[in-house]
């Protein structure tokens, strides 16, 4: 009985080679790596969606990105985190939520609450009715003919 445990814990060990190796002396550069890729990923998308909120008049456009902060927010409720917030922190060990709240602890503006998640859907809720806002604004615009030239 134990001869059998003992053989099936050697099939279990992998046997060591040179690739599995060079794969483990590489494998904190590449958790770097993937971690700035999500990095990237996610400073990317706030990019984008603060161009379109500044500089689309397109109620198309400006619906778009209400969708997408619509789909955050509940991926934030369900699982009490933003995904690329989670990876992030899984590969990176630090998050773009802790670093804006460490310069917000600098500028001397401090939250009560240590919820990370609330914080998230505070900030994705502000941004979700300035959104809105705009595209009220743009409909009223419209249908009173008014014109803004700039």
């Amino acid at each position: 009985m134990e001869e059998e445990k003992q053989n099936t814990e050697e099939k279990n060990i992998l046997p060591r080679n040179i690739i599995r190796e060079y794969a483990k002396s590489f494998s904190p550069f590449l958790k770097k790596t993937i971690g700035h890729y999500y990095l990237f990923i996610h400073n990317i998308i706030i990019a984008v969606g603060c161009f379109v909120f500044f500089f689309s008049n397109r109620i198309f456009y400006l619906s778009v990105l209400l969708n997408m902060i619509i789909l955050d927010c509940m991926s934030i409720v369900f699982i009490h985190d933003c995904p690329l917030t989670m990876l992030e922190k899984k590969y990176l060990d630090n998050s773009l939520v802790e670093e804006r709240q460490k310069s917000f602890k600098e500028m001397g503006i401090v939250y009560e609450c240590d919820h990370e998640y609330e914080k998230q859907l505070e900030l994705l809720i502000n941004l979700w009715s300035f959104i809105a806002l705009k595209i009220f604004y743009i409909i009223i615009m419209d249908m009173t003919n008014i014109k803004v030239l700039i």
